[in-house]
């Protein structure tokens, strides 16, 4: 079901549920928002189609974005202060009544791309947070001296190893992180927000020393 409407007007619901099913697209139809936020949320990328139902005067619209997928909000006419809330709050797209049919599936098509990168983002952090975790403290700092653009003989000399062990160290980093390349682990460190080290451009002549 990757759209989930919610509408306390059944011709509403049905007019949307007749729409999308006539271009493939699953439905799955709510009467309340309390019924909507009980029921487990979908495990595929999906987007919801909100009216304003009585139940959700008392719910704060921000709130209802920040539980799931992208909300797309219908408004009974145009508002522009409404309109701007609305944004503010997060919601991805407006709709207004009476629904114009291509806009509505053009909408519902780019929520739902756009929740599907937003779930693959997602998971390449979460990825990145499991390999960064993996980590020993060793590794960790070898890593942050890298990217912060140290040769392995500086990062010998910064870490007080020899470099034949920050090599060692370094593969160990690349295989864990799933990097290639240095440009490759760089952006698995940008990633998770982990900071370069730049203390080793202080010691480009200095030799390492073994621990």
């Amino acid at each position: 079901m990757p759209v989930c409407v919610v509408s306390g007007d059944h011709g509403v619901r049905m007019e949307l549920h007749r729409l999308l099913s006539a271009e493939g697209i699953g439905t799955a139809v709510f009467e309340t928002a309390a019924s909507f936020v009980v029921c487990p949320q979908p495990d595929t990328p999906s987007c919801v189609i909100l009216d304003v139902v009585p139940d959700t005067n008392g719910l704060d619209l921000q709130q209802f974005v920040e539980m799931g997928p992208p909300v797309l909000l219908l408004m009974g006419h145009e508002d522009l202060a409404s309109s701007v809330r609305a944004i503010k709050a997060g919601v991805y797209d407006l709709l207004t009544l009476p629904l114009e049919p291509q806009h509505l599936i053009i909408a519902v098509r780019s929520a739902i791309e756009y929740d599907a990168s937003t779930r693959a983002a997602r998971q390449r952090i979460m990825g990145m947070r499991r390999r960064l975790e993996q980590l020993t403290n060793r590794e960790r700092q070898v890593m942050m001296l890298t990217i912060g653009g140290a040769f392995n003989k500086q990062v010998a000399a910064v870490l007080g190893i020899c470099e034949a062990t920050v090599q060692s160290h370094r593969r160990r980093v690349m295989q864990k992180m799933d990097a290639t390349c240095l440009a490759d682990l760089v952006r698995c460190a940008e990633l998770r927000g982990v900071q370069p080290d730049s203390r080793a451009l202080a010691y480009r002549s200095h030799t390492g020393r073994r621990e």
